[in-house]
């Protein structure tokens, strides 16, 4: 049997006629929509109701069947007397409780439609089990946030009251990812990357942007507990592990290799390597698109609390070439990692190239944000690094530490702070650590 109550959808669509009739149907209209009716004959008067509504016209019986004229489709609701049939009731209507039966009904159909689907591609094995439960976490989410029609600022309100409370008396701690490297902080939005927000990190080839993500990964793992993500679609697992393993311990793998390390620098590898042992971080190296990369990240912030999601990087995250073009693509996966953010309230870093004309030049600038000026848009803090005089060579320096490469940046979009601030890190290659 299909769920449904044609009854409490008469009697929703008869006190949209009644007095008052536009603000009872504005207080449901954000809720369901034509779809949400089992009738096809409800489904085309709530649509008929919803134009005049929106024309700024009066509603009533008159009105309501002119429009079903107008579209040729009064016949399709069985004419003037099935109208009425459909809109006479004139009893008291609980218009909210309508509504949410109305709702529930049509969303144990989309569950069983989604189910019954599942079933038969299964059977046919026409797609593999990951793409199938891909499908249907996203029927489940879309039918989660379909549910959550609270509105009200108030809950909002006493967390930023509460917020203003704890600055005044010192105990205020922002709820922020933090880079670890102080003068970075220091120039972002209370000392960090905040919850819902992206950061992205852009730079040309081979300037480290990827072990700076790692290195923000590693010390927010260490000092502030924060479970971590990282999308990586350039470098296996076990590379990632021995590029944070490089950082945390400042010992080049390379010199295990060559024979050249000392037992000093085997303790700080062995402690290293506990330490991320004991770690909450999660990795992943495979996604088919955008819809599957959020999947993925739901899943594990719901599971595991994580916190950071590190994406490296944009370009290479996979598109339907049949339905986007390159800058289209990229722009859909922006947007779309910007709002898994806010949905999931997570700090999001994202690494993305940079064009060839930014690579030549003798700085970057915005619009050398490679395939796609929506990534500007999106992001809310955008740092451009580069070489000193663009060129890695050049760009060599020593200090007490050793070798180390300067690596000029800019704050080149910082939405809630100061932007075109200037700074630069000290990248020593050699020990995978930027200061």
């Amino acid at each position: 049997m299909i769920p449904k109550n044609i009854e409490a959808e008469k009697n929703l669509l008869s006190s949209f006629l009644t007095e008052h009739g536009v603000s009872k149907f504005d207080e449901v209209a954000s809720i369901i929509d034509e779809s949400d009716f089992h009738r096809v004959q409800n489904q085309i008067i709530f649509r008929c109701m919803r134009n005049i509504i929106i024309s700024g016209a009066e509603l009533d019986e008159i009105s309501l069947s002119e429009e079903l004229k107008k579209f040729g489709l009064l016949e399709e609701v069985g004419g003037i007397v099935g109208m009425m049939g459909a809109v006479n009731h004139t009893g008291m209507v609980q218009v909210k409780l309508c509504c949410e039966i109305i709702k529930e009904k049509s969303n144990l159909r989309k569950l069983i439609k989604c189910f019954r689907v599942s079933v038969e591609d299964m059977q046919a094995e026409t797609k593999d089990s990951g793409e199938i439960s891909a499908e249907v976490e996203n029927v489940l989410t879309d039918l989660n946030n379909s549910s959550q029609t609270d509105k009200g600022i108030n809950l909002s309100l006493q967390e930023v009251q509460e917020e203003f409370e704890s600055i005044l008396d010192g105990s205020y701690v922002p709820n922020v990812v933090k880079t670890h490297i102080d003068h970075l902080d220091d120039k972002l939005n209370e000392g960090g990357i905040g919850m819902g927000e992206v950061c992205v990190i852009a730079a040309p080839t081979s300037c480290g942007k990827s072990q700076l993500a790692l290195n923000i990964v590693s010390r927010s793992l260490e000092k502030q507990k924060l479970p971590a993500l990282i999308f990586s679609f350039e470098m296996p697992q076990k590379q990632v592990i021995k590029r944070m393993l490089h950082a945390i311990s400042g010992v080049n793998p390379r010199l295990f290799k060559s024979g050249k390390v000392t037992e000093v620098q085997r303790d700080r590898v062995r402690e290293s390597s506990k330490s991320i042992e004991g770690m909450n971080i999660f990795t992943s190296h495979s996604v088919r698109d955008v819809e599957d990369l959020v999947i993925q990240a739901r899943a594990l912030v719901r599971k595991n609390g994580v916190k950071l999601i590190v994406v490296d990087y944009l370009q290479l995250v996979p598109w339907d070439a049949k339905k986007f073009g390159k800058v289209a693509a990229v722009s859909d996966i922006s947007h779309k990692i910007k709002q898994m953010a806010i949905e999931l309230n997570v700090a999001v870093i994202l690494l993305s190239q940079i064009n060839r004309e930014g690579s030549k030049g003798t700085g970057l600038e915005l619009y050398h944000l490679r395939d796609s000026g929506d990534i500007e848009n999106d992001a809310d803090v955008i740092i451009m690094m580069y070489p000193e005089s663009m060129c890695m060579n050049k760009a060599t320096k020593r200090d007490s530490i050793g070798e180390y490469k300067n690596m000029i940046y800019k704050l080149a979009k910082n939405r809630e702070g100061e932007r075109d601030l200037m700074g630069s890190f000290k990248f020593y290659n050699q020990y995978g650590r930027f200061y």
